[in-house]
């Protein structure tokens, strides 16, 4: 019974530690959380939510491998959450470069939950790093099946300019701007892309209006004044 009762407090403690952390975190007091996190886990080691968070607070310190090992103890504890996989295929692409590792962390992330749209997105992102541009155009279809998101289209867009396809490029530049506030910040990189699949057209006119539109978000870019001038140079 003593057992009994210690354990159950202890799940608690490793709760109130977790939650602790949790609220450090969003004061972007990362060390401070991780002995939080610590401490949950010292309390329950197969608190897999104490792993989860610790992991978060280290990419953000960029102890990336530290982070990694975090994500592994969720993945031996909770073999079925996606997120966690997913999660650990971030930072494998984004921090370590282990491309091929990634896209096995997201195959199973996509296996445990076939509607994860941001897997299929992230999984495109790894499989352009690796060249494998047509691979990650139908990995960006299958995210935009799932749901019609204007960061998604414009993926696909930059995936298809790589490929020279830029008038499809232009398309979906386009559907990401519709998609998106006239003025969110993200329109400056969907409108500068536009314009340089247009100026690979020859549209010199339109691509100087895009440039145009994305210099509103950012009126002293260098780079988009100097792309401004240089067509206004051909079109004289």
């Amino acid at each position: 019974m003593k057992n009994e009762n210690k354990s159950s407090k202890d799940e608690v403690s490793a709760e109130n530690y977790t939650n602790q952390g949790k609220a450090k975190m969003s004061q972007y007091k990362y060390d401070s959380a991780i002995i939080d996190f610590n401490n949950a886990i010292r309390m329950n080691p197969d608190y897999a939510e104490a792993y989860f968070e610790r992991a978060h607070a280290k990419i953000w310190l960029c102890r990336y491998d530290s982070a990694i090992a975090d994500f592994d103890n969720v993945t031996r504890l909770k073999p079925d959450d996606a997120k966690s996989y997913f999660w650990r295929a971030i930072v494998k692409r984004e921090h370590l470069k282990q491309y091929t590792s990634a896209i096995a962390d997201l195959d199973t992330a996509i296996r445990l939950k076939p509607d994860y749209s941001d897997a299929y997105c992230e999984r495109g992102m790894t499989k352009e790093e690796l060249g494998q541009f047509e691979d990650a155009i139908a990995d960006y279809d299958k995210a935009l099946k799932i749901e019609s998101v204007s960061f998604t289209f414009w993926l696909r867009g930059r995936a298809k300019e790589k490929l020279e396809q830029f008038e499809d490029a232009i398309t979906d530049y386009g559907k990401a701007i519709k998609l998106t506030p006239y003025n969110s910040h993200h329109n400056l990189s969907f409108y500068m892309c536009r314009g340089d699949a247009k100026v690979n057209l020859a549209q010199y006119e339109e691509a100087i209006a895009d440039y145009e539109e994305a210099l509103r978000f950012d009126p002293e870019d260098k780079n988009l004044k100097s792309k401004i001038e240089q067509l206004r140079r051909k079109l004289n």
